[in-house]
């Protein structure tokens, strides 16, 4: 039995959609903030 959990369906989709990179907002969601409040 596979349970459906956020983490695994949000790995899931990122992984779907990154490669198709219909949704940017998915992959970005993983990436941390650092690079963006660097100066």
């Amino acid at each position: 039995v596979k349970f459906f959990t956020p983490v695994g369906i949000r790995a899931w989709l990122a992984t779907e959609l990154d490669a198709d990179g219909d949704i940017p907002g998915v992959g970005t969601m993983a990436a941390p903030a650092e690079p963006r409040t660097a100066p």
